[in-house]
């Protein structure tokens, strides 16, 4: 989805056609009779600049995202009149795909310089091409940015990608190398809001292996030169493994999960940026060896949730919310009016949205759970009930994404600055 800087010819009715070009830049209207350009003495105020800002704004809200970017560049005029008024009529995220050589790898890995983004509403692919990244584990997926890192040794490099408008922010090398010469590796990270803001934080967390008695959480922001490194003791816990563990920032707050060893159950830890301790606290009792588990990250409420889908409880879903004062864990009976969306790499939970398809509406999805992964028996979009009674199916938006050879994840187009 690259908008090229060659000229970008729109066709409008009557048989006249617009042409302008990506940047911006003056631009020439074709109406049929008389060439009238932005250069002509005395200036004539062109019909198209003089449209109303409502017939713009129903314009611009029927159109796709990569038209709403041509329809942005047309006319400077057009801008200043919709400015802060277009509303993003839905809320569903796209789908990023990239190719995956090592399916039985836990990281989130690209193998090419290519990914895929799928518009789930239009049903439109777009093919991004960038070398960052080729080879590049991708930790975290958020407000239209992908967190990526790649490493030499015991030195990890991160940067920020946005595959909607090809931006690149690096970050400071983070050297593992911090107890004693000890590497620290199984590197989990995540962010805090987008890294254009200025209270963005990246949260790494990394351990010691193949010992198990500290860990390592890293903290820094986007322009700072250095990381903020604390070393945390386990509090008498002892993990065996990071893998398919979570991490989550909520409200201020780096919260991970883990198996601890002697009780074979999964604890989340605590972590305030600036304190120099943690705290644990038991996740759910609804665990299983063989389903799906995460972290949620509700940013309209700053809560945190967590979900369990038991491949062997009769295919149900749990969803717990953490209690910050009662210390505690509740499931919850519903969604209410929000959407749920999981993948390996980002959750979101959003406000429901209505989907068209072909102009008809198609439904609500209130209350729905999506899957950006393929697992048995699992439809990609479903309602959330807690009960084996028979419930009426999910509208399917995201059924006819390719899903093979691919890892897949949410992605959220960040919203247009009209």
């Amino acid at each position: 989805m690259e908008v090229q800087s060659s000229d970008v010819e729109i066709k409008v009715g009557g048989g006249g056609v617009m042409t302008a070009t990506a940047d911006s830049s003056p631009i020439d209207f074709k109406t049929g009779r008389t060439l009238i350009t932005n250069n002509n003495k005395p200036k004539l105020e062109s019909l198209w600049c003089n449209l109303p800002g409502n017939v713009l704004i129903s314009i611009i809200e029927c159109l796709c995202y990569v038209d709403q970017i041509y329809f942005r560049a047309v006319c400077k005029d057009w801008r200043s009149k919709i400015y802060g008024l277009v509303r993003h009529s839905d809320n569903f995220p796209w789908i990023l795909a990239v190719p995956n050589g090592d399916t039985l790898s836990w990281k989130f890995v690209s193998n090419s310089n290519q990914c895929y983004l799928y518009d789930p509403i239009h049903k439109q692919k777009y093919t991004i091409e960038n070398q960052i990244l080729d080879g590049a584990h991708i930790h975290a997926s958020k407000f239209g940015w992908l967190l990526l890192s790649t490493n030499i040794r015991s030195t990890y490099f991160f940067s920020f990608y946005s595959p909607f408008t090809n931006k690149i922010i690096e970050l400071p090398a983070l050297d593992m190398k911090k107890s004693a010469g000890n590497i620290f590796t199984n590197v989990m990270a995540t962010f805090s809001t987008a890294p254009t803001s200025s209270d963005c934080v990246i949260c790494v967390v990394s351990t010691e292996s193949p010992k198990t008695e500290v860990f390592c959480v890293s903290t820094c922001s986007p322009g700072g030169k250095t990381w903020n490194n604390v070393l945390l003791g386990m509090n008498g816990y002892t993990y065996t493994t990071w893998i398919n563990s979570q991490i989550a920032h909520v409200d201020g707050v780096i919260y991970f999960t883990f198996k601890d060893v002697d009780s074979m159950q999964k604890v989340m830890g605590a972590f305030k940026p600036g304190l120099k301790e943690w705290k644990a606290y038991p996740c759910p009792r609804i665990s299983f060896f063989f389903g799906i588990d995460c972290l949620i990250e509700s940013e309209d409420d700053e809560n945190l949730l967590m979900l369990y889908y038991g491949y062997y409880d009769h295919e149900t879903w749990h969803v717990c919310q953490f209690n910050e004062a009662k210390k505690n864990w509740c499931e919850l009976e519903n969604l209410g009016n929000r959407m749920l969306f999981v993948s390996d790499i980002s959750t979101s939970l959003q406000l429901a949205a209505s989907a068209k398809d072909d102009g008809e509406g198609i439904g609500s999805f209130e209350n729905t759970i999506h899957v950006a992964y393929c697992y048995p028996g699992l439809e990609c979009s479903s309602f959330f009930y807690k009960t084996l009674d028979k419930h009426p199916s999910c509208p399917q938006i995201y059924d006819w994404i390719e899903k093979e050879e691919f890892r897949l994840t949410w992605i959220q187009p960040p919203n247009m600055n009209f």
